[in-house]
């Protein structure tokens, strides 16, 4: 007489019930991914340590590390052994050593998530943007560069993919776009006209010639002026940089 299939298969409830099921699934996972992992982690960790010392004799200073929250710590650790990119344990050990100086940015635990996230790319882009004669430190920060002109510099400089970099530090709340009129080519009404646009906020009263009527600013404004994506730091980005700061 055949087997009947069905009476073979062994239902998924009662294979979860079997201690002997449970024992080899235990031993399966602690043989093929705990000591992996286990072994994984500590490595990553000895490589921290080698950057987090070299972080501090380059600062030349002792660290209290008695100013380090035990939940900051705790946090750091979990996190940063999980990391064996040495451009993000460069970022990590910047965290920890600043944060025994007492640099308040480098405690702000939300830093820790954010840098987590990053890849190799976006960590070697961030570097570009805020520690680097390349760029303007005030103009990204307040009035920002053309998303082109941005990735440009970068191209000319990493090897990276700049505008997926770039997209990704904007998700991670540390670059920010915005919209802004290029002027230069408007004469000097209309240029009036859309500077006073952007400048609403601080209330600056603008004279019109009486011969600027709708239409004439309408076509005149239509055809010349251009709108830009601009790039910016944002607070947060501001707040990392300070994090990561390599001064004492």
């Amino acid at each position: 007489m055949p087997l009947d299939p069905t009476q073979m298969i062994v239902p998924a409830t009662d294979a979860v019930k079997s201690r002997a099921v449970t024992d080899t699934l235990s031993d399966a996972w602690n043989l093929v991914v705990g000591d992996r992992f286990a072994a994984f982690r500590l490595n990553n960790a000895a490589k921290l340590q080698i950057k987090l010392q070299k972080r501090l004799d380059e600062l030349g200073v002792k660290p209290d590390t008695a100013r380090i929250p035990d939940r900051f710590a705790v946090t750091w650790f979990e996190e940063a052994t999980k990391q064996d990119d040495p451009e993000i344990q460069d970022l990590f050990a910047g965290l920890l050593a600043n944060a025994a100086l007492d640099n308040e940015d480098a405690l702000d635990r939300t830093h820790i998530d954010t840098v987590s996230k990053m890849t190799p790319a976006d960590a070697k882009v961030f570097y570009l943007l805020t520690a680097s004669e390349y760029i303007d430190q005030p103009k990204l920060i307040r009035n920002g560069y053309r998303r082109n002109s941005l990735i440009a510099i970068i191209d000319d400089n990493i090897q990276v993919d700049a505008g997926r970099a770039i997209d990704h530090l904007i998700g991670f709340g540390i670059l920010r776009m915005r919209n802004g009129i290029d002027t230069s080519n408007l004469d000097a009404t209309i240029r009036k006209i859309a500077d006073a646009t952007n400048d609403l906020a601080g209330e600056r009263k603008v004279r019109l010639p009486a011969r600027a009527g709708r239409s004439f600013l309408v076509r005149r404004a239509g055809t010349m002026a251009v709108v830009l994506d601009l790039i910016c730091l944002t607070n947060q980005g501001v707040s990392l940089q300070k994090a990561l700061a390599q001064s004492k």
